[in-house]
C-alpha cells in the first residue's frame, strides 16, 4: 500500500502527529508539576495513557463503546489516524478532548505549585555571604563583600556602646571572613 502526502488525510495525519506529540509533552509537564517528580511524571504519563485503555477492555462492550473514545490515548489517536474506527471521535473533537486532559493536568499542576516569593537571605545560602558578630552573636548577611563590609561597619556603629568605639576596617573584615569561612565570627 503506497501513500503519498497528497492523498486525502495524509497531510493532516503528519501534522497531527506533531500536534499529538506536542500536547503529549504538555500533558507530561502538567503531571510533572502535579507529582513534583520526573520519574513519577513519566510513570504517570504512561499509566494515564495505557492503563485506562487496558482496563476498558475488561468492561462490558456497551461501556467500552461509551467511554472508550474519551480515554486519553484513544482521543489523541484521532488526530494522526488515517482511518477512523467505528464509534471513535472525530479528528478534531478527539484531539480537543486530548488537549483538555493536558490543560487539566497543567492547571492542576501549576495551581498546586508553590509560588516563589522573595525571602531574606539566610546564612549558608550559596548566593549570599554572612558572618556573625562576635559580641552579640547577631548574623550579618550580605549579597557580596562590599555589602558585608558596609553592614558590619554599620552594625558596629549602631551598637557602639556594646561593642566599643572600634569600627573594623574593610581589610580586617574581609581577612577574617576569608580566613574563618562565611559563617564565622569577624
Amino acid at each position: 500500500m503506497r501513500t503519498s502526502i497528497g492523498d486525502p488525510g495524509v497531510l493532516r495525519a503528519v501534522i497531527g502527529g506533531g500536534l499529538y506529540l506536542t500536547v503529549l509533552g504538555l500533558l507530561g509537564l502538567g503531571l510533572g508539576a502535579v507529582l513534583r517528580s520526573s520519574a513519577g511524571a513519566i510513570a504517570g504519563l504512561f499509566g494515564l495513557l495505557f492503563v485506562p485503555t487496558i482496563l476498558a477492555d475488561i468492561l462490558p462492550r456497551a461501556w467500552q463503546n461509551t467511554i472508550g473514545p474519551y480515554l486519553p490515548m484513544n482521543a489523541g489517536d484521532a488526530i494522526y489516524s488515517l482511518h477512523r474506527a467505528a464509534g471513535s471521535l472525530g479528528t478534531w473533537s478527539g484531539f480537543g478532548i486530548f488537549c483538555l486532559y493536558a490543560a487539566a493536568a497543567l492547571a492542576i499542576g501549576f495551581r498546586s505549585s508553590p509560588v516563589a516569593t522573595p525571602s531574606q537571605p539566610t546564612p549558608g545560602d550559596p548566593m549570599t555571604i554572612s558572618t556573625t558578630c562576635k559580641r552579640c552573636r547577631e548574623p550579618i548577611i550580605a549579597e557580596n563583600e562590599d555589602d558585608l563590609v558596609a553592614q558590619v561597619q554599620a552594625h558596629a556603629r549602631d551598637h557602639g556602646g556594646a561593642h566599643g568605639k572600634h569600627i573594623p576596617t574593610r581589610n580586617h573584615i574581609l581577612a577574617h571572613h576569608r580566613r574563618q569561612g562565611p559563617e564565622k565570627k569577624v
